[in-house]
């Protein structure tokens, strides 16, 4: 968990400096073995959202300069989406690539929940028809997605407003290389667009 946040922090710090938080290290305690840390710069924020216009411009930065370095979707390590771990590997299918995170969150609600009737056999329909029918026509008749740096855990929790600066932050983030939309639950209006409101609703 400490080995992907500190390589997810590190790799937005190498093309957005300023965005988050300087990481210096991670490791296992010596005096309490299976305890991890993570040493980074303290943040002191102001407790609230940053300013919409902003924060969508540096995200979009972030987006744009954060390339793969393989071309592919995934990132060199695994990172942790709260206790759920994001295996990340390497695949050029962005459908194949949202089909086994989407899985991996749905085993972890099976373990923790167990089976819910009809719930099963909604994911199923959604893994084998939904998601097919919606995501591989981006990568379909030539239309491309390039993989970009996303946070992984975007939400109002990880998000500041330095007081030093006045400027967006972002932290405990959990990388990886995707299409940009993936943590807002969005899908931008693309090919085939009369689609689009049904990837928003996926």
């Amino acid at each position: 968990m400490m080995e992907g946040e500190f390589l997810s922090l590190s790799t937005i710090k190498s093309v957005m400096p300023d965005f988050v938080p300087q990481p210096y290290g991670w490791g296992e305690c010596k005096s309490t073995p299976g305890t991890y840390f993570l040493v980074l710069d303290f943040l002191d924020l102001i407790a609230e959202i940053p300013d919409p216009a902003t924060f969508a411009r540096l995200l979009s930065d972030l987006h744009k300069k954060g390339e793969s370095p393989t071309g592919m979707f995934g990132f060199p390590l695994p990172t942790c989406h709260g206790k759920i771990i994001q295996p990340n590997t390497w695949d050029s299918n962005w459908c194949r690539y949202f089909t086994r995170l989407i899985t991996i969150f749905y085993d972890a609600d099976m373990a923790i929940n167990g089976p819910i009737p009809g719930y099963v056999e909604a994911f199923e329909t959604l893994k084998k028809h939904v998601i097919p029918r919606l995501l591989e026509p981006l990568q379909a008749e030539g239309r491309v997605i390039k993989p970009c740096l996303v946070h992984g855990d975007l939400w109002e929790e990880n998000v500041g407003t330095s007081v030093n600066t006045g400027e967006p932050l972002v932290y405990d983030a959990s990388c990886s290389y995707a299409h940009h939309d993936i943590y807002l639950l969005r899908f931008s209006l693309r090919e085939p667009t009369e689609e689009w409101d049904d990837r928003n609703l996926l």
